[in-house]
């Protein structure tokens, strides 16, 4: 016997193929991995979730009366937030509004993952001027959506030196139980 590996948000999911390559089924179908039993769902597939730390272990494939002993590399939970971020450099004009579009992404072990994952995100702009005097804004009211950016608009402060954004979310994590916060810049 044989699995099949693929990463999902939820997990490492494991797909069992017999020796001619199909796939497996049936109430005596599924994994024991660290003593604990993992069945196969009604989609054919065996669903182990992330661990605290990343672990290469042997688990033993059932299916029906034939075991087989597979090696296996679990993966602790890891999550990546990045952003891009769009603007127009004629936009930052002394005394003026400017807008910048940022597009965030979110990822579990490089899976495209879900932003009802993100709580409390929080955008903070930084615009320092030529004297080095930073002035804040916080942007707290932010939804982010996969399919569209957001949308911020600011004003421009005289003598503009550096203009500094950062995206903070905090993560509610699946496995670990215990919110992440991610910043990126």
């Amino acid at each position: 016997m044989n699995v099949h590996e693929k990463l999902t948000v939820a997990g490492h999911v494991y797909t069992i193929l017999d020796e001619n390559l199909n796939v497996c089924s049936g109430p005596r179908t599924g994994m024991w991995i660290n003593n604990k039993y993992y069945p196969v769902n009604n989609y054919n597939e065996v669903i182990i979730p992330y661990v605290a730390k990343p672990q290469n272990l042997q688990g033993v494939v059932i299916h029906e009366d034939f075991a087989d002993l597979v090696s296996l590399k679990l993966l602790k939970e890891d999550y990546n937030f990045t952003c891009a971020y769009l603007y127009s450099t004629e936009s930052m004009l002394m005394s003026s509004k400017a807008k910048i579009l940022i597009q965030p992404r979110l990822y579990v072990n490089n899976v495209p993952a879900s932003f009802q994952l993100i709580k409390e995100p929080l955008v903070t702009v930084t615009i320092t001027n030529e004297h080095d005097i930073p002035s804040t804004l916080t942007f707290d009211k932010v939804k982010f959506d996969r399919n569209e950016e957001v949308e911020l608009e600011f004003p421009i402060a005289a003598k503009l030196k550096l203009i500094q954004v950062v995206v903070t979310a905090k993560l509610d994590t699946i496995h670990s139980r215990q919110d992440e916060t991610k910043e990126t810049s």
